[in-house]
């Protein structure tokens, strides 16, 4: 069984990880994913100074996405299951969703937002649960 799991670095995607470990499923595949909503601008509209905030900006979502991952992929280690973590660059709420069709399971964490905070700020998972297949 291919499984899914959503790893943002928060807390609750811990959370989720160890408990997909724990699932009773018959020799699964844990892939850690981590993607990033990295910014891509055309350069020939914005000044150099400011390519230069957005290349900084993405590669400290890239380290926090990679660190995310390694963190993963050390814990799954000492559960005692090999993993091959994946740094994908997209909207993350579109990319799970595209995923999906490719895993038998997508496992991860909720920040656990209320009712009038998850309609302004949005809720991955929500939308993930909506639209996974």
């Amino acid at each position: 069984m291919k499984v899914l799991i959503a790893c943002d670095g928060s807390k609750q995607s811990e959370l989720a990880l160890t408990y997909a470990t724990r699932l009773p499923l018959k020799k699964p595949e844990f892939v850690p994913v981590n993607i990033a909503p990295l910014v891509d601008i055309n350069p020939e509209f914005v000044r150099q100074e400011a390519r230069d905030e957005i290349d900084a900006f993405n590669k400290k979502l890239e380290k926090q996405g990679n660190a995310a991952l390694e963190l993963a992929k050390k814990t799954l280690k000492e559960l005692g299951f090999d993993s091959n973590p994946e740094f994908i660059q997209g909207e993350p709420i579109y990319k799970l969703v595209e995923l999906s069709k490719s895993y038998d399971l997508v496992v991860m964490g909720s920040r656990g937002l209320n009712p009038v905070q998850s309609f302004f700020l949005g809720s991955v998972s929500d939308a993930v649960v909506r639209g996974s297949h």
